[in-house]
């Protein structure tokens, strides 16, 4: 999820730049909304564990990362990536710009509403939450039509997308459900209505997009030589996952078991090769940076998940319990999705500063790499907190010993990896970037 790469590390050759996509400002006001969102998902996520938040609250905290952390780093740096990779003008610009901030600010009303009990301002939240999501999908889904025949990257990415927009639809029928008296007049089986919704959000959405931007930066970023073997896997993926997200979400929503036990399994399986995918270009590759150090996590965490999500879903995979596959999987997947985002953020951030900053003194003066507008030395702080933190809830929720301390030491110290990350990227723009902090979030810098 990035424009093609940059000083400080490898990149394809393509015949794009980054005028193709959406202003530099407007991405990285994504990628700052993202970082500040990871923050608050840390700390709800450290109340819930010292146990300051109930069931329903809890719900808000998987907003804030699923819908807040994820989406919002997606709806930033997709339409960049999109259009470079596609070597075409992004279409519906200022759709693609409105997509972050409508996410970001309607994934806090969601998850404000949970976090409070207001199930009104739960539904109100789904409004521009979905609107940021439907957004995006148009750009994107524009930018990328006359663009045939559609590459794995591009598969995946209008999938993905694609995904979010149903999931943020059936989030609003969700919403209205629960907020109102509609559910009962209309037989809707909300356990249903809930399951396909998540599991067209995370699963399809979420990985969905995820996978189609590691197994490009896994390449771009180690310098990992073209494999046509390890190329055919992410092909495969790019088709079989989204299938298979289709049917667990249908299965899920109309409660036949076959199918989606059916989808369960394409799930699992493309988890264990998109985990193959990267672990192998990051051993073969070797460069060493925030991004790759943590696309090595996301190569442990993803079959880590799929296999025990999978033991989970064989037993039923329509269990309300189950959707992201249950108690023990979800940390895992928490895991996973984090690196995924963070290891992106340090590169899509840094790169677009370096590029509006530095770019054309190259040659005629010193100028720092994009490696050297971050502290690496806080970078490989939250990285190890973040594997820390992870490892504790995973322990604590297979029920190891001390396990409620595991959980709550796990929480604190993601919220000191994402304080962290949120800090190195405020500093990246406050040190190099040619507008302000504050610019950068209200909007006002010259494109």
């Amino acid at each position: 999820m990035s424009v093609a790469g940059g000083p400080g590390g490898p990149a394809p050759a393509v015949d794009g730049g980054p005028e193709y996509g959406p202003p530099a400002p407007t991405v990285v006001r994504g990628v700052a909304l993202s970082a500040g969102l990871l923050v608050l998902w840390a700390g709800a996520l450290a109340a819930e564990r010292l146990g300051a938040l109930d069931a329903t609250g809890a719900l808000g905290t998987t907003h804030l990362l699923f819908a807040g952390v994820a989406c919002t780093a997606i709806a930033a740096a997709v339409p960049q990536f999109v259009a470079v990779w596609s070597t075409t003008p992004l279409r519906w610009p200022h759709l693609a710009a409105a997509a972050p901030p409508l996410v970001a600010v309607g994934t806090l009303g969601v998850a404000g509403g949970f976090l409070t009990g207001s199930l009104l301002l739960t539904a109100l939240g789904g409004i521009p939450l979905a609107g940021g999501l439907w957004s995006l999908t148009a750009s994107v889904t524009r930018t990328v039509l006359p663009c045939r025949p559609w590459d794995a990257t591009e598969r995946g990415l209008i999938a993905g997308t694609w995904s979010l927009a149903l999931g943020g639809a059936l989030g609003l029928v969700v919403g209205a459900t629960h907020a109102t008296t509609l559910g009962p007049v209309l037989g809707v089986d909300y356990p249903a209505l809930v399951g396909a919704h998540a599991t067209l959000m995370v699963l399809g959405g979420v990985l969905g997009v995820g996978y189609a931007g590691v197994f490009r930066l896994s390449s771009m970023l180690t310098g990992a030589p073209d494999d046509p073997r390890v190329q055919r896997v992410a092909a495969a993926v790019a088709t079989v996952h989204p299938a298979s997200v289709g049917l667990l979400a249908g299965g899920r929503l109309v409660g036949v078991r076959t199918v989606a036990l059916a989808g369960a399994v394409g799930v699992v399986t493309c988890a264990f090769a998109a985990g193959a995918v990267v672990a192998r270009r990051v051993w073969v590759g070797r460069e060493s940076s925030p991004a790759t150090r943590r696309y090595g996590v996301v190569a442990v965490a993803l079959p880590a998940w799929g296999a025990t999500a999978g033991a989970r879903w064989a037993a039923d995979p329509l269990a309300r319990t189950a959707v992201l596959g249950g108690r023990a999987a979800e940390p895992l997947l928490w895991g996973a999705v984090v690196c995924l985002v963070v290891g992106s953020l340090y590169h899509v951030g840094p790169f677009l500063v370096w590029l509006e900053r530095y770019a054309d003194r190259l040659g005629l003066e010193p100028v720092p790499t994009v490696d050297d507008l971050y502290d690496d030395r806080v970078a490989r702080v939250d990285g190890a907190a973040l594997v820390v933190g992870v490892a504790a809830l995973t322990a604590a929720a297979a029920d190891a010993p001390w396990a409620t301390t595991l959980g709550a030491v796990g929480a604190a110290v993601l919220v000191v990896a994402a304080a962290g990350v949120c800090a190195n990227l405020v500093r990246v723009v406050h040190l190099h970037a040619p507008w302000t902090v504050a610019e950068v979030m209200v909007g006002g810098t010259p494109e």
